[in-house]
Formats: structure tokens, C-alpha cells, sequence
């Protein structure tokens, strides 16, 4: 396994990576590296069998493409890079075309692969020069081989050299044909996975948007309804003071939980629009947290729920201090929101090896094992609490999805006998 990921390591050092570099860019590298190894190998050869003028003329192309690999892979400079490329290849076809069998030799293979290439990896307004180029350049060497085939010379002293040097090229014209092929398979297979799990995801952002505005629409509509109504008879009933403040009372707790509603959708809306910005620094856990629960003091104190705050008042830890405000936020409204009136919820946070846990425990109705696999999904929906509070179902999956970007974990475990601990992590300063 280490073998296979120090080769992919190499490879993508080549030919460069997906990020920095686009498809006809590594096309272009692959082609290049490939075609530097079978030109070294070719040099050798036509050294070993004499044919030293050729040797190095293959010489000359391996310098001129080296420097072309150079230009696109370190200097991004791909038009550059796929000129020399044509010229070099075109040129050098075409000075040895008659002294190497013409039509009978090697040199219309590598032509061949020459137009595969430039048709594959050039812009249109160079496809649009380069391809047409070499279409003619190889309809002339036919016509003057045909018009003059006495300048056709046998440069193979032997039968055997000539196939020799014809299968050796077919063989390189032919994987490169192949490597490239494959690559482009491979690339539009990748590229249409991403394009379905994109797809997939989109589906499953527009079910939540309508689910999300489905339960909106009915959620808003009761306290929006409530405080019509009271303004509409404040004037045309008589009600005591005392009746007056119950509903006022009643009207700002509504007020209070669609405030939360809208702020929990707005937040989702944001992370799946534009996403998140993130500060990360070094906070301290009480200080940071402190307004935030006393924020929920207030409406644990209209239930008579207490609030047990038990954190170290030198715990530091590595975080966003507005994403962990909302988290903790999100948490103990969720507590408050199922626990019954005299209970005491917990917040309390302990270290262990590098990470501090932040619990934050209730004794209220718990969770169901049916909704327990997707507490944290949006899918889990939402439940009335203990007052018959409303919700929309977010704050859980807003606080997951700020853990998981902070570099933390989030779960839940039963509180015996009865209630629920939530917990999260986060790295210590």
C-alpha cells in the first residue's frame, strides 16, 4: 500500500495535481513524459544500429520537448508548450521522411499520434491552426513521395532493422493512443460521479428547503395568529391586568421561539449557500459562554428550570467563539425545550488527552430509539416540548455540522433513569 500511494505521490508530482492544474494541462504532461521516455530509448537504438544522424536528431526533440514540459508543468504556460510540441513533431517527421522508407517507414505513426494529441489538448483558435497544418503536411510528403519516389532511401541495413524500428514505434504510437484513452475515460468517469453526487445533493437541499418551508409556513403561522389576535380585541374586550400579562407572557414566549426558529433557518440557509467563515483562536470556555447561558437562563427561568454551570474558569480552548456560542446554544435550548418545570440541567466540561468535552445534561423526556439514529439530521424533524414549544428541527443539525467544521465530535447518550447528555469536543488551548 505504501508503494502504490508514494507512485500515485510521483505521479501526481508529474504530470500535477487536479487542483492546480486542468485536464488538457496533465494530458499534455502525460504525453510529454511519455513521449521523453520512448525518445531516450529511441536515441539509444538508432545509436546501437548505426543510424547516428537520426540518433541525434531524436536528441534535438527530446531537449526541445523537455523544455516544453518545463514551460507548461512549472510555468504554466500550456499555449507555448503545445506550439513546440507541433513544431517539433511536424519537423522532425518531416526531415526524415524520405531517409527513413517514407510511407514505408515509422515516421507516419508518430504523425499520427502527433495529430491525436494536438486535437485532444489545443484551444480552438490552435486546434483550429495545428490540426489542419499537419492534415497537409503529411498530403505533401505523400504527393512528393509520389511524384518523386526515387528520393525514398532504404536507411535499414537488414529487413530485421526495419521491422525492428516500424514495431518498435507502433508499439509506443500505440499505448500512448491507449494511455491517453484510458485517461479520458477515467476522467469522465470521475467527472460524472462528482456530477451525480452533486446532483444527489442538490435533491436532498431542495426536499429539506420545501420540508424547511413546509413546517415554517405552519409553525409561524400560530404565534403570527396569536398576536394578531390580541391586538385586534385588545381595544374591543375588557380583560383584567392579570389576564393581560398572561397573554403578553404567552405572546413573548411565541415571540421568544420563532426569533430562534428564524435565526436556526437562517443560519442553515447561509452554510448552504455560501458556507461558514471560520476565526479560529484560542477562547476562554466560560467567558465566551457565559452570556450565552444566561441568554437561556431567561427562558429556563419561565419553566423554573435551573441551570448548573460547572466549567473551569481557565479552560481554554481552540475554536470560533460565535460557532460555540451557537452550538451551546442550540444544545440547551434543545434541554430546556424537553425538560419539565423544577428540573436542573447541567452544564459541565472536563479535559482528556488534548480535546475538552462539553456535556450538557437533562433530566426531561429523552429520545425516542426511533429518532435517536437521526437526532442530528434534518430529517429527524421536530417535536413539541414540555410546554408544547415549537421548532423546526435545525438546532441539532446546525450544532453538528459547526462541530464537525471546528475539528470537534458531537453525540448523545441516555441519562438514567431519565433525560438526555449531549456532548461535543473541542481542541484545548
Amino acid at each position: 500500500m505504501k508503494l502504490i500511494h508514494k507512485l500515485k505521490t510521483l505521479i501526481n508530482q508529474l504530470i500535477g495535481n487536479k487542483v492546480h492544474f486542468n485536464l488538457e494541462e496533465r494530458i499534455l504532461h502525460t504525453v510529454l513524459i511519455t513521449a521523453l521516455f520512448a525518445i531516450g530509448i529511441n536515441a539509444i537504438i538508432n545509436f546501437l544500429i548505426s543510424l547516428s544522424f537520426y540518433a541525434f536528431i531524436m536528441i534535438g526533440c527530446f531537449i526541445s520537448l523537455s523544455i516544453a514540459y518545463i514551460l507548461s508543468r512549472f510555468q504554466k504556460k500550456l499555449i507555448l508548450a503545445i506550439h513546440i510540441v507541433a513544431i517539433t513533431g511536424n519537423f522532425m517527421c518531416s526531415i526524415t521522411y524520405f531517409g527513413a522508407n517514407a510511407s514505408a517507414g515509422a515516421n507516419l505513426y508518430i504523425l499520427m499520434v502527433t495529430l491525436y494529441i494536438l486535437s485532444f489538448i489545443s484551444p480552438k483558435k490552435i486546434w483550429k491552426f495545428w490540426v489542419p497544418f499537419t492534415f497537409l503536411n503529411v498530403l505533401t510528403l505523400f504527393f512528393l513521395e509520389y511524384k518523386n519516389p526515387e528520393w525514398v532511401d532504404n536507411v535499414y541495413a537488414t529487413p530485421q532493422l526495419r521491422v525492428l524500428d516500424i514495431g518498435q514505434t507502433w508499439m509506443e504510437t500505440a499505448a500512448l493512443i491507449a494511455l491517453l484513452t484510458i485517461f479520458l475515460k477515467y476522467y469522465y468517469y470521475t467527472e460524472k460521479r462528482l456530477a451525480q453526487s452533486r446532483l444527489q445533493a442538490l435533491e436532498q437541499i431542495n426536499e429539506h428547503k420545501n420540508k424547511l418551508f413546509s413546517i415554517i409556513s405552519h409553525d409561524l403561522r400560530a404565534p403570527l395568529a396569536s398576536i394578531e389576535n390580541y391586538l385586534q380585541n385588545l381595544n374591543q374586550i375588557n380583560i383584567t391586568p392579570e389576564e393581560k400579562r398572561a397573554i403578553e407572557q404567552n405572546l413573548l414566549q411565541n415571540t421568544r421561539q420563532t426569533s430562534q426558529m428564524l435565526q436556526n433557518m437562517l443560519h442553515w440557509s447561509k452554510d448552504q449557500m455560501s458556507g461558514i467563515r471560520v476565526n479560529i483562536q484560542t477562547i476562554n470556555a466560560l467567558e465566551t459562554l457565559q452570556d450565552t447561558i444566561d441568554l437561556c437562563k431567561i427562558t429556563a427561568s419561565e419553566k423554573n428550570i435551573n441551570l448548573d454551570v460547572n466549567i473551569d474558569e481557565d479552560l481554554m480552548l481552540i475554536t470560533d467563539s460565535n460557532l460555540i456560542q451557537l452550538i451551546v446554544r442550540n444544545i440547551l435550548s434543545n434541554a430546556v425545550k424537553f425538560s419539565y418545570p423544577e428540573d436542573t440541567i447541567c452544564i459541565q466540561a472536563k479535559t482528556t488527552d488534548n480535546k475538552a468535552i462539553i456535556e450538557i445534561i437533562d433530566t426531561g423526556v429523552g429520545i425516542q430509539s426511533k429518532k435517536a439514529a437521526h437526532i442530528f439530521d434534518i430529517k429527524s424533524g421536530s417535536n413539541l416540548g414540555t410546554k408544547q414549544e415549537q421548532g423546526i428541527g435545525l438546532g441539532l443539525t446546525i450544532a453538528k455540522n459547526y462541530t464537525e467544521m471546528l475539528g470537534g465530535e458531537i453525540g448523545f447518550r441516555e441519562n438514567k433513569p431519565k433525560g438526555t447528555i449531549f456532548f461535543f469536543s473541542m481542541p484545548l488551548g
